[in-house]
C-alpha cells in the first residue's frame, strides 16, 4: 500500500486534478480521507494499491507541482519521504526520513 499524504487548499478543482494524477494511469484509490487544517486548506491522505515505489515518486513530484499544493508526503513500505526527497533524481535506496506513523 502507498499512501499520499498532502496539505493544499481546498479547492474542489485542486482535488480533481490530484485525483486525476491517478487516474491517468489507471490506479484505483483504496481509500481517500481529508481534515480541515488551521489555515482552512486541507490534509489529504489517498491510499492506493499496487504502485511501486517508483511509479509513486513520479505521481508525488507531479502533485506537489500543482497549484495550491504545500506540501507532498510519501509513505510506501513503512517509509516516509518528504518533498525534498521527492524532488531528487531517484536512487537505488530512496532516503529515509522517519518511519512512518499515522
Amino acid at each position: 500500500m502507498t499512501a499520499f499524504h498532502l496539505d493544499m487548499d481546498a479547492a474542489a478543482d485542486l482535488l480533481c486534478r490530484i485525483v486525476g494524477l491517478l487516474a491517468q494511469r489507471d490506479l484505483q484509490i483504496a481509500s481517500i480521507g481529508s481534515t480541515e487544517t488551521v489555515n482552512h486548506g486541507l490534509r489529504l491522505r489517498i491510499d492506493v494499491d499496487g504502485l511501486d515505489a517508483g511509479s509513486a515518486r513520479i505521481i508525488a513530484a507531479k502533485m506537489l507541482r500543482c497549484v495550491g499544493v504545500d506540501r507532498v508526503w510519501l509513505e510506501t513500505d513503512g517509509m516516509l519521504l518528504v518533498e525534498e526527497a521527492l524532488c531528487q533524481a531517484p536512487r537505488a535506496t530512496p532516503p529515509v526520513i522517519a518511519a512512518a506513523s499515522c
